[in-house]
């Protein structure tokens, strides 16, 4: 159970843990690098919910690190912001340059207007690799959620066979 803390507006919201998201940002690049030290060239992170700022910030880290774009993709479903790590996910996306898939379903907590900025946001930066699916008719767990992630990747993320191989 984490301690609650007062925000500015006066509701309340579980406190971080100082080292949150510095723990789970330092797992998603050692499961990276792991993965890409094996030989694993194509990547997909698939974030759910609050865990999104993290991933996106992450990868983006990753991109940096690197100079490259290609062998890794982000998946969304359902993302929101977290309060207790103060990574707004508009911000973590600014920087990305490889696909991403934002699904929202049925389980989603964002507003419209959430929505519809981080949408507009991405249209602005000229952002042609990202993009949002609204799912109105399905939860997380439905079979179309399944297959309409399996179809963007099939189409977005598809691996490149190598010679030999």
């Amino acid at each position: 159970c984490l301690p609650v803390m007062a925000t500015e507006t006066g509701s309340s919201v579980p406190a971080a843990e100082p080292e949150y998201s510095i723990i789970v940002t330092q797992r998603i690049q050692t499961g990276l690098s792991d993965l890409y030290n094996r030989g694993q060239m194509n990547l997909v992170i698939i974030a759910i919910g609050d865990t999104a700022p993290l991933a996106a910030n992450a990868v983006s880290v990753w991109q940096r690190e690197r100079q490259e774009d290609k062998g890794i993709t982000l998946i969304m479903i359902d993302a929101r912001e977290n309060a207790a790590t103060q990574l707004p996910l508009n911000d973590a996306l600014k920087s990305l340059e490889i696909p991403v898939l934002d699904l929202v379903t049925l389980d989603n907590q964002e507003t419209d207007w959430q929505l519809k900025n981080r949408m507009g946001l991405m249209k602005r930066l000229k952002n042609d690799r990202y993009q949002q699916i609204i799912l109105a008719g399905s939860t997380r767990s439905d079979p179309a959620t399944v297959r309409r992630v399996r179809g963007w990747l099939k189409k977005n993320a598809a691996g490149t066979e190598l010679p030999g191989n």
